[in-house]
């Protein structure tokens, strides 16, 4: 157990220059990266404010400073297992998680019973691998949930890897209006540990009218803190959905279980077309996910109509998950032949994703909405098998 905290009190009561060390006690996220820096230069002996400086310095992307602070930190204490974490973490924030192999290996090596170096080791070889790794990561992967049964550890899917959906979708709508059905098979390719392909083809009847659809897309990633998603879809007939569409996004993963996303979308009707961008941000902690999203559509090139989006994830088991998803706001409807109405909407979602075991999975979904038009509910069940 570190004694840097009680020293920092004793020397807060003690000593009348004692105030900064006070603020920079092990625990503390808020310190003052300045004020760290010139509490060291008069006491460079303090190890607990130089490890607090180095994990600030990290959280806020100053990367090659961090990396300065723990190597003084290591080469004063060379086995301490919290600088070699910390010093890793750095390397695979900044995309260099080969790197940080070798020092995660030696620190779990020295603390086998430290969780946190498991997991970090396991992103930093999924981040690091070839297409021939995958067996290696699955290995390691089994022996991390081994040690640790009570933790959750996220599905590793090596490339090469094939994952295909299907499933319908029923909608029922009040008012006299007929309900909505779609029938829907879908899937994703794991190229490589970057590089992901995907699609989907779906069937529709909404107010009457009947689509189908096709859609195909990509994923890459760049660096450890990048993802970008581009999609297209086509549709014949054009009832209700559109002609075709282009979409992007673009997120980023920040420190401490913070990320963030940006995305637009184009889509041609018969008689308009429709823009849609997007803003959301989303923080991780233990096995939740909290994330919101904020949508912009414009009619046209016409004025912009809001909408708003809230959602909470839990994750358990092995990649399983349940979420509640709640929106408000108005929202563009498309109701056929190019013509859209604007609805005032509030949602209310819970839906999921459960495992049965290494190959299949159960996807459902039941929802409520209130619109200005209707109410309706939603029932979505499908089965994914992964090969």
């Amino acid at each position: 157990m570190k004694t840097g905290f009680l020293s920092a009190l004793l020397l807060l009561v003690l000593l009348p220059g004692a105030r900064i060390h006070a603020d920079v006690a092990p625990g503390r996220h808020d310190a003052n990266p300045a004020e760290l820096t010139h509490w060291l230069r008069a006491h460079p002996e303090d190890s607990d404010a130089r490890f607090l400086l180095a994990r600030q310095l990290g959280w806020t992307g100053q990367y090659d400073a961090a990396l300065a602070e723990y190597e003084v930190l290591l080469d004063a204490a060379p086995d301490n297992v919290d600088y070699l974490l910390g010093r890793s973490q750095v390397l695979v924030w900044m995309g260099r998680p080969q790197e940080a192999l070798p020092i995660l290996s030696r620190a779990r090596t020295l603390a086998p019973g430290y969780e946190e170096l498991w997991r970090l080791e396991l992103n930093a070889r999924i981040a690091a691998s070839d297409p021939d790794a995958g067996r290696q990561i699955v290995a390691f992967a089994d022996q991390a949930r081994t040690r640790f049964p009570d933790a959750e550890w996220a599905r590793y899917e090596p490339p090469g890897r094939a994952r295909l959906e299907s499933g319908f979708i029923y909608d029922n709508l009040t008012d006299g209006y007929r309900s909505w059905k779609e029938l829907y098979v879908g899937g994703d390719y794991r190229l490589s540990n970057r590089l992901s392909l995907f699609g989907q083809a779906r069937a529709t009847e909404r107010f009457g009218q009947s689509d189908e659809e096709l859609r195909a897309g990509v994923s890459l990633s760049a660096g450890e803190r990048w993802l970008f998603t581009f999609d297209g879809s086509i549709t014949p007939q054009a009832e209700v959905l559109p002609e075709w569409s282009l979409s992007g996004r673009a997120a980023r993963t920040l420190p401490r279980g913070f990320g963030v996303e940006l995305g637009w979308r184009h889509a041609e009707y018969t008689l308009s077309s429709l823009d849609l961008m997007t803003a959301a941000g989303e923080y991780w902690f233990r096995r939740y996910r909290a994330g919101y999203t904020l949508y912009a559509a414009s009619i046209d090139g016409g004025p912009l109509i809001y909408s708003h989006r809230g959602q909470i994830d839990r994750f358990y088991g092995d990649g399983s998950r349940v979420s509640l998803i709640a929106s408000n706001g108005e929202e563009v409807e498309s109701i056929g032949s190019g013509f859209f109405v604007v609805n005032e909407v509030q949602t209310l979602t819970l839906t999921g994703q459960h495992w049965l075991n290494g190959r299949w999975a159960l996807t459902w979904e039941l929802g409520q909405a209130w619109t200005t038009l209707y109410d309706k509910q939603r029932l979505r069940a499908g089965f994914t098998r992964q090969f």
